[in-house]
């Protein structure tokens, strides 16, 4: 992957006058949708401004340092993300779904089928400490047959009058 140029500017700026133009076309209509546009052009400034300051100080070693090590975490997250793929590719792709817990912490669910039987794969998401990626740190893999009974035990366990009979 490459390092964001001036290319990578002029798109986002054309990207960012296209919103500003939405928004003054909207300025009347939909104030949730022209808040978001807002808050994307907001996000828009913030990304061009770090890449013109990477761009400015390209020549600092403690900035080529971290650009180099940027490119050997992307080539490894790449060969990681690729033998996940072949590993989901075993079975029929059912599909993803994604449980948000906090800012910096969500879940993905992935559901598949092989040979007849519905499994779930469950990933823990992290965001990492650079606030711009996330890694996966968590895999669990399942037969949702499993998963239910998992469940069912839960619910017995949570249920009003498990827990009246545990007190007595």
């Amino acid at each position: 992957m490459n390092m964001p140029d001036l290319k990578t500017l002029k798109i986002l700026e054309k990207r960012k006058n296209y919103l500003i133009e939405k928004v003054k076309n909207n300025i009347e209509r939909n104030n949730n949708k022209n808040l978001h546009f807002l808050n994307e052009i907001r996000a828009l400034e913030k990304a061009m401004n770090f890449i013109k300051w990477i761009i400015n100080n390209a020549s600092n070693d403690i900035v080529q340092g971290i650009i180099e090590r940027y490119k050997c975490e992307e080539k490894h997250d790449e060969e990681e993300t690729i033998d996940e793929e072949i590993e989901k590719e075993k079975g029929i792709f059912k599909g993803i779904l994604h449980e948000k817990f906090t800012n910096k912490r969500k879940l993905e669910i992935t559901i598949t089928e092989y040979d007849g039987v519905n499994y779930i794969f469950l990933e823990q998401i992290v965001l990492k400490q650079d606030m711009i990626r996330w890694k996966k740190t968590a895999k669990i893999r399942m037969s949702l047959h499993k998963m239910e009974r998992i469940l069912k035990r839960v619910h017995e366990i949570t249920s009003p009058s498990c827990i009246k009979t545990a007190k007595m």
